[in-house]
């Protein structure tokens, strides 16, 4: 039970009072699970990919590869997998994948993957939150874990001189996942928002929507599954700020996982899930995203 002079809760213009997160906001969120796990038929599924098999995806790739290199500026030749995940993203529309690959070479030059580094995000890595599972999940893809209530939001960027911010540290993360991915042979990844705990300290909004937007559009189809584990009701309030964001495609791959059975069907059986998030797997065998190479 929330003290009636708990603070409001603003984002964005949009205003939740605590009182209205109650049994109600957990039964939305319960519907809302139901609603998304009726997409898990059409997870990730390309409504065109049909069209594009064997030599036409071999052509429509190479057609990309033209538009996109005809200036002769990337600063390094993308693979035939990247281009593929544009075009994806872009249900295979040449001049919208274009734009958007455009948009993501823009953004890499103010942010390539070597510029975060643990010694300019050393609060965040203090906190502790961030880890890969060392065992696939049942996709055969490689699982972060978030621990939102180790995230106390507003430690980051404080003192004299800390210019450290969280979207820096989230794009750390991604960086070091994705790579990790690659190694393995993977293209995707799972993300597990562990949200038990979850508070007022830890209740950003702006870290949620920049995990949506980086992987939409800085990492596309990079996502392959984004579970939100143990969520409490307050959390439905900043669900409501986010959803609008939350595209159709990617929305076919987030999920909901109330109890750890059901976080079992994500990851797998108990012995490759960590004992933080319900399993028998001892939390020391989880990698602390730091010391995960590029």
């Amino acid at each position: 039970q929330l003290h009636p002079d708990t603070p409001p809760l603003y984002a964005s213009g949009v205003y939740y009072s605590c009182r209205e997160f109650s049994s109600r906001a957990l039964d939305g969120l319960q519907e809302l699970s139901a609603r998304l796990s009726s997409r898990r038929g059409n997870e990730g599924v390309d409504d065109l990919a049909g069209q594009y098999v064997g030599a036409a995806r071999e052509e429509r790739v190479a057609e990309f590869r033209a538009l996109v290199t005809g200036g002769g500026a990337l600063p390094e030749e993308p693979s035939d997998a990247d281009l593929l995940r544009f075009l994806r993203a872009r249900k295979w529309d040449l001049g919208r994948a274009k734009r958007m690959f455009d948009e993501y070479q823009e953004w890499r030059r103010e942010w390539p993957q070597s510029r975060v580094r643990p010694v300019d995000v050393p609060v965040s890595v203090g906190h502790r939150k961030a880890f890969v599972l060392p065992r696939p999940d049942v996709r055969g893809n490689p699982s972060v874990v978030l621990v939102a209530s180790r995230h106390m939001m507003y430690e980051v960027g404080k003192g004299k001189g800390n210019r450290e911010t969280t979207y820096a540290f989230q794009v750390f993360c991604f960086d070091h996942a994705i790579a990790h991915a690659e190694r393995l042979g993977r293209q995707q990844l799972t993300i597990v928002l562990d949200l038990e705990g979850l508070g007022w300290r830890n209740l950003d909004l702006t870290c949620l929507k920049n995990i949506v937007l980086l992987a939409q559009a800085r990492y596309p189809e990079r996502l392959g599954a984004c579970v939100f584990y143990r969520p409490p009701s307050v959390f439905y309030g900043l669900w409501k700020a986010v959803k609008p964001l939350v595209d159709a495609r990617t929305a076919g791959k987030m999920r909901f996982a109330f109890n750890a059975e059901e976080l079992q069907v994500e990851l797998g059986p108990p012995g490759q899930v960590p004992t933080l998030l319900g399993g028998d797997m001892p939390d020391g065998e989880m990698l602390p995203i730091e010391s995960i190479p590029l």
